[in-house]
């Protein structure tokens, strides 16, 4: 069988939009294809053989280092979203990670998806429901406060009636105002439930 062309498989990998990198067992980088040099700002020979901790902070390299041991140590592949700086701005980033026999060692293999669009979309298409939600929040208790201010201004119109008309019956009267002491305990209600709901909500 006809061996293979390490270079030719780099060439193929440098092709590649999404940035794949590897890594060695001591976590230092053996090879970067193009997307990863740019992701990085950083040309190969820049990186080649150094770790995270000679390109990152030190709590984000933290994190890089614990999750490649995972795949040194028990060898099972793993996938995770990180986020890192590039050109001074945070970019969410998500990194598939495998062990690959080569040479008797294992060595890391590493494909990063840039997902900060995706992020992005998915917390502006939150917000939009949010705000739909709230919308229909909003119009539901708009309802429940008009009904019991519909009936207030109902009964006041007909005590006006009633009075433009003589001396009205006490009875009635008092009934009406029953009524309207009803109505205004329904808009308490309503006000002191949009209370609770505003103070859960921080």
């Amino acid at each position: 069988m006809k061996s293979i062309d390490i270079g030719f498989i780099a060439k193929i990998l440098d092709q590649l939009p999404d940035p794949v990198f590897v890594k060695n067992r001591e976590h230092r980088w053996i090879f970067g294809n193009s997307a990863f040099s740019r992701m990085l700002g950083k040309g190969f020979h820049e990186y080649h053989m150094k770790s995270d901790y000679d390109l990152f902070p030190k709590y984000i390299a933290d994190v890089f280092w614990k999750k490649d041991d995972e795949i040194f140590s028990g060898q099972a592949p793993n996938e995770n979203e990180e986020q890192i700086i590039v050109d001074g701005q945070p970019r969410t980033i998500l990194t598939k990670k495998f062990p690959v026999q080569a040479d008797g060692d294992i060595i890391l293999v590493g494909i990063i998806r840039d997902i900060t669009e995706m992020k992005l979309l998915e917390m502006k298409n939150l917000e939009i429901e949010r705000m739909r939600t709230l919308a229909d929040i909003i119009s539901g208790l708009a309802h429940e406060i008009n009904n019991p201010l519909c009936i207030v201004k109902g009964r006041i119109q007909h005590l006006n009636l009633l009075y433009d008309r003589g001396d009205p019956d006490p009875k009635i009267v008092k009934k009406i105002l029953a009524s309207v002491d009803e109505a205004c305990d329904r808009i308490t209600k309503v006000v002191s439930d949009l209370r609770s709901l505003t103070v859960s909500s921080h």
